[in-house]
């Protein structure tokens, strides 16, 4: 499949990419030039890509990517919503205000949840502090469990609230409101890419390590 920019559409993106950072310092060259091309073509994902990058650089990744997510896409799509709220005259303005609530408080206890176990485990590993045995049991306990619910299928989602309300495709502010939610639908399966196949398994290198040791 080929590449739907050209080297100077590439570096304009890299750029917009260490801007969502506000720095680009921890970042590599070569990664910041994969995950652009991973966020515009997140199906275009290969895990072995990936796999030499740096654990540190990975986890500075996927904890950075948190915060911008609570920071700009919850914030920006819920401007529009209320937008759309505001000045939609039909009941599905609100449905869609109460779907995109219910996804966005999923999502932050996805976050959150990561966050305590795993991003924690990891970021004691990267500063030298000694995990318990309690803590990394409870790593393989939380991947085992743990449910990657955050992807949504949009196609069918929009579908649904278009037959509901077929004057929504003339309006301008649904239409932000799409483009805005499958933006950040792509940058999410990106991270949920590179979190599920090249992060977990470098942690859990770790953990396999941790418990091998604390069992001799």
């Amino acid at each position: 499949m080929k590449l739907n920019f050209t080297i100077n559409d590439l570096n304009q993106k890299i750029t917009s990419f260490e801007r969502r950072f506000n720095d680009d310092s921890e970042y590599s060259d070569d990664f910041k030039k994969m995950m652009v091309i991973l966020n515009t073509h997140p199906n275009f994902f290969n895990a072995e890509d990936f796999s030499h990058f740096s654990l540190k650089e990975i986890h500075t990744y996927i904890e950075r990517s948190h915060d911008h997510y609570r920071a700009y896409w919850l914030f920006k799509i819920e401007g529009t919503i209320e937008q759309l709220v505001a000045n939609t005259n039909t009941n599905t303005a609100k449905v869609i205000k109460a779907f995109f609530d219910h996804f966005k408080n999923e999502l932050l206890l996805h976050m959150r949840l990561e966050e305590a176990v795993i991003l924690k485990f990891v970021e004691n590993h990267l500063y030298g502090v000694v995990n318990s045995l309690q803590l990394q049991k409870m790593v393989v306990e939380f991947i085992q469990t743990h449910s990657d619910n955050i992807i949504l299928d949009l196609p069918k989602i929009f579908s649904v609230f278009e037959e509901n309300d077929p004057s929504l495709n003339a309006n301008l502010i649904y239409s932000i409101f799409k483009n805005q939610l499958s933006n950040f639908q792509n940058d999410l399966k990106a991270h949920s890419f590179i979190e599920d196949e090249v992060y977990v398994p470098k942690l859990l290198g770790l953990v396999s390590e941790g418990l091998q040791f604390n069992d001799n």
